[in-house]
């Protein structure tokens, strides 16, 4: 009776120890087909103005760079010139993309 209780914790103990870690990359480097332009650790030189907070999630199948794109394209819809404080993290298996907004003065 006392190993139907522990069967749970040596099951998770388990699962636990043979996790897998997985990498992701994304390319941010200025490409020809870049709709804006992406700021992920400097800020532009040129005043600006924030205009809206933005962010993109997919699902596992996602790539970072296909979720930029798609963020620089919705930024381009709300009339931004470009996207700061890029983030790039992952929930679970789901990444996301996030930043804010902003147009040139």
């Amino acid at each position: 009776m006392k190993t139907i209780k522990f069967f749970p914790i040596i099951i998770m103990l388990i699962f636990l120890s043979t996790s897998c870690i997985t990498t992701s990359v994304a390319d941010i480097q200025n490409k020809s087909d870049n709709i804006i332009k992406i700021y992920t650790t400097k800020l532009p030189e040129h005043d600006y103005v924030e205009i809206k907070y933005i962010s993109a999630s997919g699902s596992i199948y996602s790539s970072y760079e296909r979720l930029l794109y798609k963020l620089s394209l919705r930024a381009k819809q709300e009339g931004g010139d470009a996207i700061i404080d890029v983030k790039f993290r992952s929930v679970f298996w789901w990444p996301e993309v996030s930043g804010i907004v902003i147009k040139f003065k």
